[in-house]
């Protein structure tokens, strides 16, 4: 919680009586319902974990293990409810009349002084509509992840230690950002009357809501070859095949295409690598063990780390709010193939590393398709 209490959530609907001339849905800590840390407790977080081993020869171990793992929100999430009115004050305008007269119409809010007192709060005067940073949504609760693994590992010839495992993993209730209060496209929609197309105009213009909403899940082989230090000399080489998807990798409110349909974000994950291959050695080079030279020739070692990785996927976006809903992350359509030869040269591959004809916008106020790529 906050210790001056300068947390407010959107409750559609209540009035608050902290601030009684608060727009309709705006709640404070002390209104009904609202506890100071702005939403209740979580006391349902039951983590079990277990694990199996199992020798069926002296040199070949087989284990398994499965655990849930909580984590707690970002409570850095608290730090953004001070700047909600009325502890202090936002202002978005979409296409301003003219930089030197950007409200046209709107009252300037600058100075800002906010309410400090009883009576101030009862007569404190919000500015509409207003932008409402952060709310916490009433389902919030901690986040957890289920993560399990299998693996087989066996000691061959020269001491070298073969590992074989499976490892995976899937999130629940994980923390994302959403628009609860996105413009709705309509005849006559522009970039101009954005907020007069919000479902809870006039009094607000964009609501970011923190809830528990998010999800992903992870799937890998892990290959490993270990040869322990002997003879001078060790070895160690990993291998990763695996793939990562979720919704909202970035948890942020702008990069979901629509807050009304969260399915339409799973995809491959922002950190996705899909293959990687890194290997270390230790050499202890022979050296002169007696004399005056075994101070200079002596106890050198020869060290290396190689390192081969798939690169990670990104996004194409439009860069325009062709839905006009106020937010501006709409993706393009797929409309042919966006793939070029990786083989050319690397002048070509700078100039132009996929092909930007395979997409078009889409039309205003149409509904993207997913588009992601490597």
């Amino acid at each position: 919680y906050d210790a001056n209490n300068q947390l407010s959530v959107f409750r559609p609907g209540q009035q608050s009586t902290v601030y009684p001339t608060a727009p309709l849905g705006t709640l404070f800590p002390g209104d009904q319902g609202v506890p100071r840390g702005g939403v209740p407790g979580d006391w349902k977080n039951l983590a079990p974990r277990f694990g199996l081993a199992w020798n069926p020869t002296p040199k070949t171990s087989v284990r398994a293990a499965y655990g849930i793992f909580y984590d707690t929100a970002a409570i850095h999430q608290l730090s953004a409810f001070s700047s909600n009115q009325p502890f202090s004050v936002q202002v978005a305008i979409n296409d301003p009349y003219s930089f030197s007269d950007p409200y046209h119409g709107l009252v300037d809010p600058f100075p800002y002084l906010p309410a400090t007192t009883a009576q101030g709060r009862s007569q404190y005067q919000f500015l509409l509509p207003t932008v409402v940073g952060e709310t916490l949504s009433p389902g919030l609760v901690n986040g957890y992840m289920q993560q399990w693994n299998f693996s087989i590992q066996r000691e061959t010839a020269q001491g070298i230690v073969v590992t074989a495992a499976y490892v995976g993993s899937k999130g629940g209730r994980l923390p994302i950002q959403r628009e609860l209060d996105p413009a709705i496209f309509g005849p006559g929609a522009t970039t101009a009357n954005v907020n007069q197309r919000r479902p809870y105009a006039p009094a607000y213009s964009t609501i970011a809501d923190y809830e528990s909403n998010g999800f992903s899940t992870y799937d890998s082989m892990q290959l490993s070859v270990n040869k322990r230090f002997a003879h001078g000399y060790t070895i160690l080489a990993n291998y990763t095949w695996a793939k990562s998807i979720d919704n909202d990798s970035l948890d942020t409110a702008g990069a979901i295409q629509d807050p009304n349909d969260l399915k339409a974000e799973k995809a491959l994950s922002d950190f996705d690598i899909r293959q990687r291959f890194v290997s270390s050695f230790l050499w202890q080079i022979p050296s002169v063990k007696s004399g005056w030279a075994k101070w200079i020739l002596g106890g050198w070692q020869l060290n290396g780390i190689l390192t081969l990785s798939k690169g990670e996927p990104f996004n194409v976006v439009s860069g325009q709010d062709r839905a006009l809903t106020g937010q501006g992350s709409e993706r393009p359509n797929l409309v042919g193939n966006p793939h070029l030869s990786t083989s050319r040269s690397t002048d070509q591959l700078l100039a132009e590393y996929y092909n930007p004809t395979a997409y078009l916008l889409p039309p205003l106020g149409g509904a993207a398709a997913m588009v992601s790529g490597r």
